[in-house]
């Protein structure tokens, strides 16, 4: 069929070819003039002057001497005279949200020519009412007067009372505000409408610049909009044409034809353009497409895009129906598509120099008073692209020492180290400061981005236009002497400022793909639409905009209510697909508090309500049971000769028993680890986990017994240690900077703050309590402390004999009266008990005693490196358990459920032990075992590399 704008220009050429340029079109926006004009050409075949196109807000404001004001002027205005009627102490930051719904309130009774003095009068006699508004229909009167008679004053709860408050006192500042606004020579756009309906009504001289108006392609119709119209066609310069379809415009009932049902009453059109139904004639190709999620209805879009065949980029359009998507779909935009145009502008919400903002906030609110920068807020501020990309490599220098010295508070010493950090980096003292701190950095940004491409021009874009609505927030702040109690409170009317600025894109407007929202779709015609988000309450709109007017009193004076909404929605439907012959309507199924996963009602309809052919399809996640393909590693080439460097003398390569350990539970995990050597990264530990509680232990008693190294340690000496409390919090504090910093030569004090000095206190506890537990074992000799000894193995492999470097360091050996004590510190909730030596062993056992392996293989490479003949017993001193009666740091061998063994001494079980252990060892080593993935899935949960695996 053909596009209803091409019939249009037809029409328009054909009647006023010879005087084109003293017709102007008037469109329900300005979109439609571009296409217009398209078509247009194509009928021309000598140079003309071209018809005017305009939009009917622009066509408005040329009506009237009136200015449209910024919309934060306008609230604040409004705020201005609120205090003034109300005598209210509310602050602009709590008014803002409701001041905005006032606003719009206002907007809609100018735009229908609402009396605000009658819908504002607090009516509660029905007699009243019925004189009052006698110029209403019976039916708007009913409206009124059953809301009002729910306002009984004898049956009025706080609720109510609180409302009629407010409700009288609103007509008065609507009069006020306008008064000031008139003043001004400024007005919302209500108040434009309202001013040219107005002098109509009046018979008031307008100038109207061209001899005929074309008004097309409009809906539902303001009473302004009616009677600029109305005096339009009295005076014989106007011709109506209006886009339906017979199908819902025959149909009484049909919400889509609600409006255009009632203009053509009363604004009849010059011509009928349509006179068969695009539903019923022409071939309609429709799907249904129901997706999990909005990343998968993106995903369709693009495998349609994709498939170069089916889609003509010049015809096609890809409408959402929730414009948040837009961001997600530039990605994917298929290479196929070279051209594209994107009507509606990009959310200055989802620029990269909104986060940045809301970085630089966060680093002024969490400097406090001691100006220390925290660590998170700088590392993210170093590494967003428009800071990194002045100094990459200084600032990749600072972050890595960030990390490498686990620095938390950073101050102006340690970060000014060029003009950006120094800029960046200063504490800002009031909200006034912090305005001209983030305008100065965004102009020192956008100077220092250059202009090398086609994406940083676009960035500088985004820049330009937060840093104008910040220029212009902040000339309001000033002219107005507004005052901020803190920066937090300046920062929402910046992110205010941001929320409502849209960056519209370049390009060639008529050529390939058009992305749009549905409000673009009026008057244009494709052949193929995909419309994205056909939800229930996204298409159409759950519920109606806030409003401090009723339902039944919106409805009663003629204003727009949830019911109109539905009508005009459902247009933008019907009329969008009406000519489509390919249409895709996407929708998504998840459900959450946003939407339910129903797809829209329009869907259904199209279903019941017609014989279109219609194909239902469900795209649906690819979910695996588990794991992906089985990961194994083959040890062959690099692989091998990297495996036996654990076997070469000198290499400094070594295998320890926690590698020992990871190898049983999984082989893989030990290739990742020992083999590829992929480290986890790094980070700043900024509250002690597990791991680095154990790790400062460790180093406490390290310190306090380093002194009796190859010394007997008798009671004495540790009731003395127990008595220096002051000696301990040394020893400890140091111990936290020698482990959290990283760095213990540094100078100056190291403060332990928040969380950390509960944990302080706790490890000073248990340290006193391993203390106490020593000094009842006193006097003993203390052989060492942290020592690595190296255990003799000796296998056959491969057909050749190695002997593989297993080392293995010791918390602590000490020795009395003949027996030495092989000490692990553990702070976890290990096992020290256990079935059998094979149990150690066994990969297939999903609790290991993973412990005793350890301990035993410590003793063992003890009496490897020593050929130490004593009694060597094995202990494992489980920290959180020192002040429990259950204290046993024994070993327990337990064949038997219920049956425990003490293990008195490791030689008992030594052969077999390193029988188990050379097995294990061949396994590592032999060429025809492959590394690969353990089969018991909990050993996966807490792994760093089960990201590879599943």
């Amino acid at each position: 069929m053909e596009h209803f704008l091409y019939r249009l220009a037809e029409k328009v050429y054909n009647d006023y070819k010879s005087s084109l340029s003293e017709v102007c079109l008037v469109f329900p926006n300005r979109r439609a003039g571009l296409f217009f004009n398209k078509h247009l050409t194509g009928f021309i075949d000598k140079p003309v002057w071209a018809p005017s196109c305009i939009s009917i807000d622009n066509l408005m404001r040329e009506l009237s001497v009136l200015k449209n004001a910024d919309d934060l002027a306008l609230v604040y205005e409004l705020f201005k005279v609120y205090k003034e009627k109300t005598n209210s102490q509310e602050s602009f930051d709590n008014f803002y949200f409701w001041g905005e719904m006032l606003l719009r309130d206002f907007n809609d009774i100018d735009k229908h020519l609402v009396n605000a003095a009658d819908l504002f009068m607090n009516l509660k006699s029905v007699k009243s009412i019925e004189d009052q508004f006698s110029y209403l229909t019976d039916e708007q009167i009913d409206l009124i007067k059953r809301f009002w008679t729910g306002f009984n004053p004898e049956r009025e709860s706080a609720h109510k009372t609180s409302f009629i408050g407010i409700w009288e006192v609103l007509s008065d500042i609507y009069s006020g505000f306008k008064s000031v606004l008139t003043k001004k020579g400024w007005a919302y756009e209500g108040m434009i409408y309202r001013d040219v309906a107005e002098k109509i009504q009046r018979n008031e001289t307008l100038s109207f610049d061209f001899s005929r108006y074309i008004v097309a392609g409009f809906n539902a119709l303001n009473r302004c909009e009616e009677i600029l119209f109305e005096e339009l066609n009295k005076r014989q310069i106007v011709d109506l044409y209006w886009d339906y379809d017979p199908y819902y415009m025959d149909d009484p009932d049909h919400e889509a034809g609600y409006f255009l049902r009632k203009n053509l009453k009363f604004l009849p059109e010059k011509e009928v353009f349509v006179k068969e139904s695009g539903f019923v004639i022409g071939k309609k190709n429709i799907e249904f497409i129901s997706a999990p999620n909005d990343t998968i209805q993106i995903n369709v879009v693009h495998d349609i895009l994709k498939n170069e065949q089916k889609v003509s980029k010049e015809s096609t359009a890809v409408v959402l129906c929730n414009e948040n998507l837009l961001p997600s779909l530039i990605g994917v935009i298929p290479e196929n598509i070279s051209d594209f145009n994107i009507t509606m502008g990009y959310p200055a919400d989802y620029t990269p120099v909104k986060g940045l903002l809301d970085m630089l906030l966060k680093l002024q609110k969490n400097a406090g008073k001691n100006k220390k920068y925290y660590y998170r807020d700088v590392t993210g501020i170093l590494n967003h692209q428009y800071v990194i990309s002045h100094n990459p490599e200084l600032y990749k220098e600072i972050s890595d020492d960030i990390i490498r010295f686990n620095r938390i508070g950073l101050t102006d010493t340690d970060l000014h180290r060029d003009d950006l950090l120094k800029m960046i980096f200063r504490k800002t003292e009031n909200p006034a400061d912090f305005s001209s701190y983030l305008l100065e950095l965004l102009q020192f940004i956008h100077t220092d981005m250059g202009t090398d491409n086609a994406g940083v021009l676009i960035e500088k874009e985004f820049i330009f236009r937060i840093y104008t609505g910040l220029n212009r927030l902040n000339d309001l702040i000033v002219e107005n002497n507004i005052a901020f109690d803190d920066i937090s409170l300046y920062y929402q009317w910046v992110r205010k400022i941001i929320s409502g600025i849209k960056v519209p894109f370049t390009g060639e407007p008529l050529k390939g793909l058009q992305i749009m929202g549905i409000l673009e779709t009026r008057l244009l015609d494709f052949d193929r639409i995909i419309m994205v988000s056909m939800n229930e309450g996204v298409m159409p709109v759950s519920g109606s905009a806030s409003s401090f007017i009723p339902y039944n009193l919106r409805k009663g004076f003629g204003m727009p209510t949830i019911e109109e909404m539905d009508a005009i929605y459902a247009y933008y439907f019907y009329r969008a697909v009406q000519r489509a012959q390919n249409i895709h309507l996407i929708y998504n199924t998840s459900r959450d508090s946003k939407q339910t996963g129903e797809m829209s009602r329009y869907l259904y309809q199209l279903k019941y309500e017609t014989d279109l052919p219609i194909a239902e399809k469900k795209v649906v996640y690819n979910l695996l049971s588990g794991r992906k393909k089985p990961v194994t590693i083959k040890k062959t080439g690099d692989v091998f000769n990297k495996l036996m460097e654990f076997a070469r003398q000198g290499s400094g390569k070594y295998i320890s028993p926690s590698a020992l350990n990871s190898y049983i539970d999984c082989s893989l995990k030990f290739y990742f680890r020992q083999i590829a050597e992929i480290y986890e990264p790094d980070e700043v530990t900024e509250e002690i986990d597990g791991a680095v509680f154990g790790n400062i232990f460790h180093e406490a008693m390290q310190i306090l017994y380093t002194p009796f190294i190859g010394k007997t340690v008798n009671a004495v000496d540790l009731e003395k240690i127990l008595l220096e409390d002051k000696m301990l919090d040394a020893v400890l504090k140091k111990s936290f900077k020698n482990i959290m910093l990283k760095k213990p030569d540094e100078k100056g004090e190291f403060e332990i703050e928040g969380r950390n000095k509960l944990i302080f206190n706790v490890l000073k506890k248990y340290i006193k309590g391993m203390l106490r537990i020593d000094l009842n074992h006193a006097p003993f000799d203390l052989v060492s402390l942290e020592e690595k000894y190296r255990g003799k193995f000796e296998i056959e492999v491969n057909g050749e004999k190695i002997t593989p470097n297993l080392y293995g360091k010791t918390d602590r050996i000490d020795s009395r009266e003949g027996i030495v004590r092989i000490i692990d510190y553990k702070t976890g909730g290990d096992s020290n008990s256990f079935k059998s030596i094979d149990e150690m062993f066994d990969s297939s056992v999903k609790k290991r005693p993973g412990a005793v392996l350890q301990t035993f293989l410590y003793c063992e490479n003890f009496i490897s490196a020593t050929s130490c003949t004593d009694v060597i017993l094995p202990q494992v001193f489980k920290i959180k358990t020192v002040y429990s009666d259950k204290f046993e740091p024994g070993l327990k061998y337990s064949p038997k459920k219920g049956t425990y063994i003490p293990v008195g001494n490791y030689n008992e079980y030594r052969n077999d032990f390193r029988n188990a252990v050379c097995n294990t060892l061949k396994n590592i080593f032999d060429r025809g075992i492959d590394f690969s993935q353990t089969e018991i899935i909990e050993k996966c949960e807490k792994c760093p590399y089960s990201g590879i695996c599943f």
